[in-house]
């Protein structure tokens, strides 16, 4: 079975939060595809679209990105003019991009928004735009119809926030969310899980599992307050988080982070730790059926003000895959079969599950 993956032809340079410096980045997406438990399990390949097709989408990073069996859909993020509104998708049987210009229904424009599949809908929460602000609420992409509509949620919502940790694992049903930045630039440390009405997909109920108490840049028991850490659900009801920033805000510590935690039980463990230091990497499941194994990619070793504060493990080697067991509780490194290349290494990149690996779109080089 071969794989694909899209690199398009256009470049772009932005400002990282906190000053963070963007490179110039062919913004791409592309495909991994797992062969078989073994060393050179993975690849990475081209998705190039019909010669006839001209219409691409701007680049960008800190996007969304979803996949339903005979499409890949994309939207918002940040591009050189600020937070994006638009939705793509890009069809495999046409093998070209589309936009969907006619909406008059969507979420507002905004970039750092946790987001997932639950079936049919895709569902993005929360976020920022330089013109907006944070936003606290929570929107359900229709596949079938092509359709944004907003969901109602009951009771307590989550503090307006942007760059938090979390997603929807595999087959699961709730989708995590977990620290950020708030409206006035604070680190957050609670945790919470949005749990969708199954028989009323635009209905759902925020709950809080976790109030943070105790997380301090003082206590090595509990994780820092951080921004732009990766974060995944796997197994049952577990919660990993992986890297970040938790310089500034309000807290203390290193940025990039180098450590990892469990949410389990209404506790959260510290993991033995493999991957390298980073913020703005990916964390998704290594495919969109599996609930016990996720892949963590890309990623930043930049710190405030650009100045690398990276105080331990390795550095970051696009050739390498970190990946997460859940039945074992442990991360180990694959080094990629780069017969057919391997993408620049980036960070705030997007990534997909789908049936047999994991697209990619966008980016910022880190070269």
């Amino acid at each position: 079975m071969s794989a694909v993956c899209l690199f398009t032809s256009l470049y772009y340079r932005r400002q990282f939060p906190n000053n963070h410096k963007m490179h110039s980045l062919p913004l791409s997406f592309f495909f991994i595809l797992f062969l078989a438990a073994s060393c050179k399990a993975f690849y990475w390949s081209e998705v190039v679209p019909d010669s006839s097709s001209t219409i691409k989408p701007p680049g960008r990073a800190y996007a969304g990105l979803a996949w339903n069996a005979t499409d890949l859909y994309l939207f918002g993020g940040k591009a050189e003019t600020g937070a994006l509104s638009d939705t793509w998708y890009y069809s495999f049987f046409m093998q070209r991009w589309t936009p969907l210009s006619s909406l008059q229904i969507k979420p507002s424009a905004r970039y750092g928004f946790v987001s997932g599949r639950i079936g049919n809908y895709w569902y993005i929460t929360h976020g920022y735009s330089e013109s907006d602000g944070v936003f606290d609420d929570t929107w359900a992409f229709h596949f079938p119809s092509k359709s944004w509509s907003r969901v109602n949620i009951s009771g307590e919502t989550p503090t307006g926030r942007y760059f938090g940790a979390g997603g929807i694992g595999g087959s699961g049903s709730q989708l995590w969310m977990s620290m950020g930045v708030n409206g006035v630039g604070r680190k957050m440390s609670d945790t919470w899980t949005l749990t969708i009405n199954s028989s009323s997909p635009l209905e759902g109920v925020w709950k809080k599992v976790s109030e943070g108490v105790g997380i301090n840049q003082y206590n090595p028991a509990l994780p820092h307050a951080r921004s732009l850490a990766s974060g995944l659900p796997l197994g049952n009801n577990k919660f990993i988080i992986s890297g970040g920033c938790a310089n500034g805000g309000q807290v203390g510590g290193p940025c990039p982070l180098d450590d990892s935690w469990v949410y389990s039980d209404n506790k959260w463990s510290q993991l033995k730790s493999c991957s390298a230091p980073s913020h703005s990497a990916s964390f998704v499941p290594l495919n969109s059926q599996s609930t016990d194994v996720g892949i963590l990619y890309g990623g930043s070793q930049a710190g405030p003000r650009a100045v690398s504060q990276v105080i331990s493990g390795s550095k970051l080697n696009p050739s390498y895959l970190s990946i997460f067991n859940i039945s074992s509780m442990q991360w180990s490194r694959i080094e990629v079969d780069a017969a057919l290349g391997v993408p620049a290494l980036r960070s705030a990149t997007q990534m997909a599950p789908a049936a047999n690996g994991v697209y990619m779109f966008g980016g910022i080089d880190e070269k």
